[in-house]
């Protein structure tokens, strides 16, 4: 075995560590690969940044550029697209068909991580269980029309799927012994997204589970049921470890506050996205945050705000949200001072303000408020919105304020 070997394997078995990573790209720029030991160097400088760092676009540019002359030699398996995660095609997307005619070619490094299998075929989910190289598979996504029988049973059941702790579903139709195969693996799991399967309120019945799990993000969204599966849901207390729940355009009803604010996990939920579930009042939700000690992230985009309701006893003292999404929808602009003013909001740090029409006078007034005057947002540090264009007032301010970056994600 020679040094390269050597350090394949030390990166194969601390996937997680950068200095085998680092100690290879020396090692190939010493051995006329310096392009390549760039890349692993960019990349893990990369990893390490925030998202708006100002040293991102040059490093981004350079290592687009790299992969656009060099990634037809580093990656040679036609037919798959392939994403470099530090240094390494670690992302496959790719039909089963290809993986199983040439399965050595697209998971032979050893170094997959992240796997999106398009079934072209539904028997082919239990074929693909049997491949030694799924076992640096982290993450799975599989897609197509229907998972064939013992499908999923297989996967779990896989000695080389041990490593596996994140399953993503976009299938079309779940069959109710899909979902229980579903069930008895979710003990394996630290992630689940079924967005846009078409599930029923009994389909998600099926799919409780009957014993503790290990489940910290699950996905919902887009699956139109009623709220008492939902309730079910909430109330369910084998989902003990939730930490990230998504119930985006479900058309839930107010019915869920009361359950979610109890839920066995709510002391550990950090994030929550409702968004696009436009019978819900994001007021009283906004107040049921100061009761979920762990919350962070709130996503209520396209959720209503009904002024007219009774008033709330509205906390005093700031919640734990840090992230906050809103959107005009339900909350007119000249309202949008009140519902910043609220104290829960005091330790906010990002903002996300979003709409579907021109900016305007007052929604460049109502911002301007917001990055000058409102007193409960003195920690604010970032401040997106998404609107075709934001005024030259609110930019000019923003770049005054230390800290603060101000997106207008319509224009990028």
């Amino acid at each position: 075995m020679n040094a390269r070997d050597g350090l394949l394997d030390a990166i194969r078995a601390d996937s997680e560590a950068d200095e085998p990573r680092l100690i290879l790209a020396d090692w190939l720029e010493d051995h006329g690969q310096a392009e390549r030991g760039e890349l692993i160097r960019l990349q893990v400088v990369l990893s390490r940044l925030s998202e708006h760092h100002e040293a991102r676009p040059e490093i981004e540019a350079r290592v687009r550029g790299l992969l656009l002359l060099h990634q037809p030699k580093w990656v040679d398996a036609p037919g798959g697209e392939w994403q470099f995660r530090r240094g390494f095609a670690e992302s496959l997307n790719v039909t089963s068909r290809l993986l199983l005619q040439r399965p050595e070619l697209f998971l032979g490094s050893g170094l997959v991580r992240e796997l999106r299998v398009q079934l072209t075929e539904p028997h082919h989910l239990a074929l693909l269980t049997n491949e030694p190289g799924l076992s640096q598979v982290r993450s799975l996504t599989l897609a197509g029309e229907r998972i064939g029988r013992r499908g999923l049973e297989s996967l779990f059941d896989s000695p080389h799927t041990a490593g596996l702790t994140s399953l993503t579903l976009r299938i079309r139709t779940l069959t109710r012994r899909v979902l229980r195969e579903l069930q008895h693996g979710l003990d394996r799991l630290k992630s689940l997204d079924l967005a846009f399967c078409g599930l029923s309120e009994d389909d998600l019945i099926t799919l409780l589970p009957t014993e503790s799990c290990q489940v910290e993000r699950l996905c919902l969204d887009h699956n139109q049921m009623t709220g008492g599966a939902v309730v079910r849901l909430l109330q369910c207390r084998h989902f003990c470890h939730l930490r990230d729940l998504s119930l985006c355009g479900m058309n839930l009803q107010p019915e869920i506050y009361q359950p979610l604010i109890r839920a066995p996990f709510a002391a550990s939920l950090e994030r929550l996205n409702l968004s696009g579930n436009d019978r819900l009042n994001g007021l009283p939700l906004l107040v049921a945050s100061r009761a979920l000690p762990s919350l962070r992230y709130l996503d209520l985009n396209h959720c209503g705000a009904n002024w007219d309701a009774p008033p709330l006893p509205i906390p005093t003292t700031p919640s734990s949200l840090r992230h906050l999404v809103l959107g005009w929808h339900g909350v007119v602009p000249d309202r949008l001072p009140e519902l910043l003013s609220l104290p829960i909001l005091g330790g906010l740090q990002t903002l996300e303000i979003s709409g579907r029409f021109d900016f305007n006078p007052l929604m460049s007034h109502t911002l301007n408020w917001v990055l000058g005057s409102a007193p409960s947002l003195a920690n604010l540090r970032t401040l997106k919105v998404d609107y075709h264009q934001t005024g030259a007032e609110v930019m000019r301010r923003a770049t005054t304020l230390p800290l603060l970056a101000l997106l207008d994600e319509a224009k990028q």
